[in-house]
């Protein structure tokens, strides 16, 4: 049974303490500066709370000292969202008045922000934060902690939140202490990666903690650290300087995971001996070298390989390569064996990703191409796969726009045409291939040995063609005897000169800024879309100006317009057996709306007399090409003669 042990409502439950004091290695005195108390209901949380964050009480509220003196709260629920696990903490609503993501320092510590010499650590969560502090103080070490209440809450909208600008970073030591499941989730590693480049850029001297995981596989943050026994020593052990190029997340994660690292090198193997040939094969090439990128930075062990998590905008983007190529891509991937499964989000906001086909043991059974294995791809993929050469864009062909048709007639478009496009002369992917080849064996190959290394059968055809563009370029340089190449000492820079040349870091930046709109629209997608613009009050009127022209136009003249020829073509139309309407209509164009022409639209003649007309003949007969009006003609024009002479004889005898 948990009781208060005091009879006022600020206080902590006996399970929240031990919970903070046993389970986090918080010192008393720590747990009461931080302000922590129990909430047994959700109407004991302050207002700034939604009723959805209510509904998760039970917990313990802290107060979060902002590095600029004011406060805020911070709620943690006692059981996790079910359908977010990882949303441990609750900080209030935006919406209610709340300051939204802030920072948490506790007041004892306030007086060593400014101080620079002092070191600053920011960890993952409150209760890490007085973890940290409890120990430093036990230790007498000097350390100012800043809590970051989740991984990304250091940033909102994109951006830095103000109290990050609070706190000074120039010349001074800061460590990125996130738990240690930094190493095996790509979304903490990213957050971590993105809060070291941060302060970096700030002129902060970056350090990262690296734990490791709990033997039963759960993470370990810094207060478990404490909790099990470990030290403020100890903790610095685990921490290295930070790499910008994240090579120290991958060797870290390979030196704790020893089935990891195989299964690693076997991939790192069949992608040196694997022949790719071809536009389509240097493509998968390309696809190929970033999966097994991201599965050294956080792939995970599977039964038959490693599955790395990866959204298919981002593959398309680093291996530079459209989303109809990456999806013939993949497809050739997998009949080589490459790539095993394929494997869907959890829910649609969540990328899935792909598992890599990889073997612990090399030697049992096809695994790859072994046969390609040569002592020289033995040299290039001894050294893993450390590829600093960007991935390279084919050539753009050009482009000259035609007018061309509208659809569905031979009506030429009247617009103007497309602006033409030029041709755009790229190094592409082969000739990445070859600085792959170079860098991995140390910079400098016989022209035989980068064929071999490269699976061409005609060093002389390599030497013809992909050599001379990069050569003139300055990235390589070939011996005066033709027999050997080596990379430049500033390569990497003379590459991003042809890069910028051929367009390839703005079509990059705009393939990124596309990238962006759709992610956002696609997370957006549930939101009350904005609405639609209203057109303007000239526009509407001249959109019914124009519809009276058009009615004007198309509708029936009136009667005292039509002319006996006119009347004489509907008679002859009428005679062959269209129906008058029709005959009307082709004759005056379309008619219009009777009551708005205020004409009334002709009967359609009995069917027996239709049946009449249509008994005589349309013309008179023809004798050698001219037409004849014999005695006996029965042409309508004859007909109407006849009939006229009747009515004036009736007459006259009348």
């Amino acid at each position: 049974m948990t009781v208060y042990p005091s009879g006022q409502s600020h206080t902590l439950l006996d399970s929240d303490r031990r919970m903070l004091e046993e389970g986090s290695a918080i010192a008393p005195d720590v747990i009461a500066e931080s302000g922590a108390r129990s909430i047994m209901r959700g109407s004991e949380l302050p207002d700034v709370f939604s009723g959805r964050q209510r509904r998760r009480a039970p917990g313990v509220l802290f107060v979060s000292h902002r590095p600029n003196g004011k406060e805020s709260w911070c709620f943690r629920p006692d059981k996790p969202r079910l359908d977010k696990p990882g949303h441990k903490y609750e900080q209030p609503s935006k919406r209610l008045g709340g300051a939204g993501n802030v920072l948490d320092i506790l007041p004892s510590q306030h007086h060593l922000i400014n101080d620079t010499a002092v070191p600053v650590v920011f960890v993952e969560g409150t209760k890490k934060m007085l973890s940290v502090v409890s120990a430093a103080r036990e230790a007498g070490v000097t350390v100012l902690v800043v809590a970051i209440i989740g991984c990304w809450n250091w940033m909102a909208d994109g951006k830095p939140i103000s109290d990050m600008l609070e706190i000074p970073l120039e010349g001074r030591r800061a460590t990125v202490m996130y738990d240690s499941d930094m190493l095996r989730k790509v979304e903490v590693q990213l957050a971590a990666g993105r809060l070291a480049e941060y302060l970096q850029s700030r002129g902060a001297d970056v350090f990262v903690t690296y734990f490791e995981d709990a033997p039963d596989g759960s993470k370990v943050g810094a207060d478990d650290h404490f909790a099990s026994g470990g030290t403020f020593a100890e903790l610095r052990m685990l921490t290295r300087r930070y790499d910008p190029s994240g090579a120290d997340f991958v060797r870290v994660r390979l030196s704790r995971s020893e089935k990891l690292r195989q299964m690693l090198e076997d991939l790192t193997r069949r992608f040196w001996s694997e022949e790719w040939k071809g536009m389509g094969g240097h493509t998968d090439r390309d696809i190929a070298a970033k999966l097994i990128e991201a599965a050294m930075r956080h792939g995970k062990v599977v039964e038959g390989g490693v599955f790395v998590s990866k959204s298919w905008g981002s593959l398309e983007i680093e291996a530079k390569a459209s989303r109809r190529t990456l999806y013939k891509s993949l497809g050739r991937l997998e009949e080589r064996r490459f790539i095993l499964e394929r494997v869907k989000g959890k829910n649609p906001d969540k990328p899935g990703g792909f598992v890599l086909r990889a073997s612990v043991n090399h030697y049992e059974g096809k695994q790859g191409n072994q046969d390609n294995v040569t002592p020289e791809l033995h040299a290039l993929y001894a050294g893993g796969l450390h590829l600093r050469a960007p991935r390279l864009r084919w050539s753009s062909p050009g482009y000259k726009p035609r007018r061309g048709t509208s659809k569905g007639t031979r009506k030429v478009r009247q617009g103007p045409p497309p602006k033409p496009r030029p041709a755009i002369k790229r190094l592409g992917k082969i000739r990445c291939h070859v600085l792959d080849a170079l860098e991995a064996a140390g910079g400098d190959l016989t022209v035989s040995e980068l064929a071999e290394a490269m699976q061409q059968k005609r060093p002389r055809d390599l030497r013809r063609r992909q050599l001379p563009m990069l050569e003139d370029a300055g990235i390589i340089s070939v011996s005066e005897a033709g027999d050997t190449v080596r990379l430049a000492a500033d390569w990497l820079e003379r590459l991003d000169e042809v890069r910028a040349a051929g367009e390839e870091i703005e079509a990059d930046e705009l393939a990124g800024r596309r990238m962006k709109l759709k992610r956002d629209a696609y997370h957006r997608r549930h939101e009350a879309q904005p609405p639609k613009s209203r057109p303007s009050a000239a526009g509407i009127a001249n959109v019914k100006a124009s519809r009276a022209k058009r009615a004007a136009h198309t509708e029936e003249p009136p009667a005292s317009l039509r002319t006996d020829a006119q009347e004489r073509r509907i008679a002859q139309l009428v005679r062959e057996g269209m129906k008058r309407r029709f005959a009307e209509e082709e004759v005056y164009g379309r008619r219009a709306n009777a009551s708005e022409s205020g004409a009334e639209a002709r009967p359609d003649p009995p069917p027996a007399e239709a049946a009449s007309f249509a008994r005589f003949p349309k013309m008179p007969p023809k004798v050698d090409g001219v037409y004849v009006h014999g005695q006996e003609c029965e042409c309508w024009l004859c007909s109407e003669e006849a009939e006229l002479g009747d009515s004036l004889a009736e007459e006259g005898a009348a």
